[in-house]
């Protein structure tokens, strides 16, 4: 068989994984130089959201010792409750999480010619994905805020 292999490892504890979100990122920023493709520009565009994105969900479910991310809708019931917070960093991050978001439902989801991702917007989207995260600062520093958010979502 040609090309790459899929291996599922079923049963794993979720304590014995571990993942920073911020991976993403850095994934992103490796592709960015080399990426010709706009798979590739769409793909960056995708991982940059989900590096703010899973830092943020990561941080608010363990602020709060459980998930509150079941359930449909909570992508943008998460950035709303940000912008409306009275968390300043929380606040900071929200329209750069939603304009991430909004460039990454364009990438997975729209396909006609005006929705062409470039190089020009993956750039953007690993630019505005650190400057969230830099926004958001160290969040062990404000977790009653993010446990308060996990009781509305």
């Amino acid at each position: 068989m040609n090309g790459p292999t899929w291996r599922l490892t079923w049963g794993i504890k979720k304590t014995e994984m571990s993942f920073d979100p911020k991976a993403y990122l850095m994934t992103a920023n490796v592709l960015l130089p080399q990426a010709t493709t706009e798979a590739e520009y769409r793909t960056i565009a995708g991982r940059a959201y989900y590096a703010v994105y899973g830092i943020i969900r990561k941080e608010v479910c363990d602020a709060a010792g459980y998930s509150p991310f079941s359930g449909v809708g909570k992508h943008g019931k998460l950035i709303k409750l940000m912008a409306q917070t009275g968390n300043r960093r929380l606040k900071r991050a929200a329209p750069h999480l939603r304009n991430l978001r909004d460039l990454r439902v364009r990438s997975d989801y729209k396909y006609r010619g005006r929705d062409a991702i470039g190089h020009a917007q993956a750039k953007n989207a690993t630019k505005v994905a650190a400057a969230a995260i830099a926004d958001l600062g160290n969040m062990q520093s404000y977790r009653p805020s993010l446990k308060a958010l996990a009781r509305f979502l």
